[in-house]
């Protein structure tokens, strides 16, 4: 359901394709989106999605991402 709507506002806003970020339940929802419409998809970024085990702390992951 909110994977759709992602792709509804994209289709709104007329946005072809996109990279999308998601934290935590939005990790699962850019999953999905990229099965839906990989087409639509240029990359994903998915931070501790429900199910995984957390081993870092967000910060430490945008230290990482920076490159610091």
């Amino acid at each position: 359901m909110m994977a759709e709507d992602t792709i509804q506002l994209m289709d709104y806003l007329n946005v072809k394709e996109a990279h999308l970020v998601g934290v935590s339940m939005g990790g699962l929802i850019v999953q999905e989106n990229s099965h839906q419409v990989p087409e639509r998809v240029v990359k994903i970024e998915s931070w501790h999605p429900p199910g995984l085990i957390r081993t870092t702390t967000p910060m430490n992951n945008a230290r990482h991402v920076r490159g610091r």
